[in-house]
């Protein structure tokens, strides 16, 4: 199965409902396993803003490690973890707050207003491929790009093709992914269509983190600069 062609109109994703893609985990993302960023992770130390947070399974894991964390989220999402958020916030964890709204109130804001420092690393895991909205996707690596410090790096983890498909067969076709059963939004990429959204936000070097004749891996794990 082939990804669909993107849809001129989004109006189903009005039907979309973000904070149902939000699912608990027992361990830190894959990305922070590989071996180059667990290096970074455990050899340093510094400040870095994760975007769609969900349960803080990373969030956590690199405040034990001795960096200071900031997370975007929404606030239906922060609502069904208390405990996580709580942990997270009385270890000196900065939470930004997202509400673009659902349904036709939804609105394709800039991301919210955070602190005046600037971040180290930026973390996205499974982020990008759930927003409906091509706009929010672009509000969201904009955001990104203008907190990064000069020399600051993205770590990115978005969803193959393969991975998709066999996930959501039974998505119904939506935006340019699939509205799945759940009312969630999820569309895959390809090696090529990560470079070209990065470098459309203004992201120049991307080094992917897997062999590079894999041109659509299952799952992408890269880093980014600026």
């Amino acid at each position: 199965m082939t990804h669909p062609r993107s849809h001129s109109s989004t109006h189903c994703c009005d039907r979309v409902l973000g904070h149902n893609a939000a699912r608990m985990f027992a361990h830190p993302a894959p990305l922070l396993r590989k071996p180059v960023v667990r290096k970074l992770i455990e050899e340093s130390s510094g400040t870095i803003i994760e975007y769609g947070a969900g349960c803080l399974r990373n969030a956590l894991y690199l405040q034990e490690r001795g960096w200071t964390v900031a997370v975007v989220e929404l606030p239906r999402v922060r609502a069904r973890f208390p405990l996580q958020y709580q942990r997270f916030k009385q270890a000196g964890g900065y939470l930004l707050e997202w509400n673009p709204g659902e349904g036709r109130a939804a609105r394709c804001p800039s991301w919210p207003p955070g602190p005046p420092r600037k971040y180290d690393l930026a973390l996205m895991t499974f982020v990008l491929e759930t927003l409906c909205r091509p706009c929010w996707r672009t509000a969201l690596l904009s955001d990104c790009s203008s907190r990064l410090k000069p020399t600051g790096t993205l770590l990115l983890s978005l969803r193959g093709v393969s991975d998709v498909v066999t996930r959501y067969a039974r998505g119904v076709r939506c935006s340019d992914g699939y509205l799945t059963p759940l009312r969630t939004f999820v569309r895959s990429y390809t090696c090529r269509q990560a470079n070209q959204l990065l470098r459309s936000a203004g992201f120049t070097e991307i080094i992917f983190l897997h062999k590079k004749r894999t041109l659509s891996p299952e799952l992408l794990h890269l880093m980014a600069k600026r």
